[in-house]
């Protein structure tokens, strides 16, 4: 084979593996919220659409997958899989996987997570409102919402949903747990909502708001625009 060739065929490898270097999707952080007695949901956002699931098993048993709450088939930036059918006070281990190969397993040492007892709550209160992207009209549809309450109980555990297509989220106040995740966070009216939204490449933002109702929908909070 001749010098230029080699060259050349070189050239073609290199810039074949830049390619496929730009299209790997970086992982972000990863978060944990909704622990319950029974499921928890984990969280995070890449840098370039794709799909997102998440492996996870305890001591002495197999590996099982569970996908994005929004289907199997999902591809987007943001990601958001609950993990459910599991059992009261029990350890869980999991890894992220993005893009089909891209592996977060903490470093080697998995994730974990503690399920707490089996509560019942009761009762409603359900802030909701809607949320856009930067320039205050499109919709930030598969935006993440954290919501952490805070008040005469201290800090709870945070809470999460997703924005629909029309930008609506609402997310219901009675799950929320205590830190330590044993007891029911009992929310009042003179506690505040420490809210973080996570839009992935639309931007994110975080604000500090009242607990309030909904009311049935008469009682939205004003619209969040992502920075």
């Amino acid at each position: 084979m001749k010098m230029n060739s080699i060259k050349y065929t070189l050239c073609g490898i290199l810039t074949v593996c830049s390619l496929l270097m730009v299209t790997f999707a970086l992982a972000g952080e990863v978060r944990i919220s909704n622990v319950r007695g029974t499921q928890f949901t984990v969280s995070w956002t890449t840098d370039q659409p794709c799909k997102g699931e998440v492996m996870y098993f305890k001591d002495g048993l197999a590996e099982e997958i569970t996908y994005d709450d929004r289907g199997k088939d999902y591809v987007g930036t943001t990601h958001f899989v609950t993990i459910k059918h599991l059992k009261p006070n029990t350890t869980y281990y999991f890894k992220t996987v993005s893009s089909g190969d891209i592996i977060d397993d903490n470093d080697g040492s998995s994730y974990l997570v503690n399920t707490g007892p089996a509560l019942i709550p009761s009762g409603s209160l359900q802030p909701a409102g809607r949320i856009y992207e930067e320039d205050g009209k499109t919709p930030a549809n598969g935006a993440i919402v954290y919501i952490t309450v805070e008040g005469g109980m201290g800090k709870s555990a945070p809470v999460a949903t997703l924005v629909d297509e029309n930008g609506y989220w609402y997310v219901e106040l009675v799950n929320s747990r205590t830190a330590d995740l044993q007891g029911l966070f009992a929310v009042t009216g003179d506690d505040v909502l420490g809210i973080e939204v996570d839009g992935g490449l639309m931007g994110a933002v975080a604000l500090i708001t009242s607990a309030t109702d909904n009311e049935g929908g008469t009682n939205l909070r004003r619209p969040i625009i992502l920075e």
